[in-house]
């Protein structure tokens, strides 16, 4: 294989990958520039490797089923995937990167195989998923996670926890969980329901009407941002 085949090929691959990356990297992922380019430049080598061991230029004079090459690309980015990928409790992050990963795999697949002009638009029409439809999620309602703690004294935790489910409940708030803890010596009660919510969320309606009951100390609330 010649260098006039495989250089731009190659130098596409990293542009692909790098426009995904650049994204990425703006919103403060762990997987930026740099990786989404090493995946993509990577992909489309083993299939420039793939393509060269069998003595041609072009998928159309392969003598093997090409799907083979990349089927092991995309088995062996998986673990890429899978680390950018954290759970907690509720709430997963970092989907959108591990796609976005997955994606270049893809774009570096078919620059090593010489379709450019298809990997170029798909890229565009990410990039436009991304960010158009990225601002567009910002306006659609939609479930989200949050923690109300409350902690009290000179109640008991059976009757704290029925008045704050009932006070949650009657503003239209779902709890999924409650923890209870009680501190012997000094009689205080700890609260920590697990809530979801959707759409428009009055935070300072459930902190009020939560306030207001009796022996309630305080009321604190951790909110579990999605991201993606």
């Amino acid at each position: 294989m010649d260098m006039g085949t495989w250089l731009p090929r190659l130098l596409l691959a990293a542009l692909f990958g790098g426009l995904i990356g650049l994204e990425r990297q703006f919103h403060g992922r762990p997987a930026g520039l740099r990786t989404h380019m090493l995946v993509s430049i990577g992909a489309a080598l083993m299939t420039l490797a793939g393509i060269s061991a069998a003595g041609t230029d072009s998928i159309a004079n392969l003598d093997y089923d090409p799907g083979r090459i990349a089927a092991g690309i995309v088995t062996g980015i998986g673990f890429l995937g899978a680390g950018a990928i954290v759970r907690t409790k509720d709430m997963v992050r970092g989907l959108t990167t591990a796609a976005c990963l997955w994606f270049v795999a893809g774009a570096g697949i078919a620059c090593g195989l010489g379709m450019i002009l298809e990997c170029g638009f798909s890229v565009l029409l990410v990039l436009v998923i991304l960010t158009v439809f990225g601002l567009a999620e910002e306006w659609i309602p939609s479930s989200a996670h949050r923690d109300a703690i409350i902690t009290a004294s000179g109640v008991g935790a059976g009757e704290l926890t029925a008045r704050c489910s009932e006070a949650l409940e009657g503003i239209g708030i779902r709890i999924q969980d409650v923890e209870v803890e009680v501190s012997v010596g000094d009689s205080a009660v700890r609260l920590v329901f697990h809530l979801r919510t959707r759409g428009r969320f009055g935070r300072s309606e459930a902190i009020s009407a939560l306030s207001r009951l009796e022996g309630v100390a305080s009321v604190s609330w951790l909110e579990q941002k999605s991201e993606t």
